[in-house]
């Protein structure tokens, strides 16, 4: 739960340093993302289209290249490539 809190709390400050609008950001999912990376991705776009007033769009990497901000959600070439994997943040 902490985590959650956390997590949502972070988003609506990045959501309010960045200025992110439906026109310059995009949710981005593996190629191949599992059932939960899918489901925090709706989530994430349900909570910032409360915050916003607009739904981001939710694209999977190999379309991300958009020239917008990328939030990456699930483990994602770009996460493992800092290093980042899901294992690593299993209760």
């Amino acid at each position: 739960m902490r985590v959650r809190i956390f997590l949502m709390l972070t988003i609506c400050t990045i959501a309010s340093a960045l200025e992110i609008t439906k026109d310059n950001a995009v949710i981005v999912l593996a190629d191949k993302p599992n059932r939960h990376a899918q489901f925090a991705a709706s989530e994430l776009q349900y909570h910032l289209e409360l915050m916003l007033g607009s739904k981001l769009p939710i694209v999977t990497e190999g379309v991300a290249n958009t020239g917008k901000l990328p939030i990456y959600v699930g483990e994602t070439d770009f996460s493992r490539s800092k290093s980042l994997y899901s294992k690593d943040f299993q209760e």
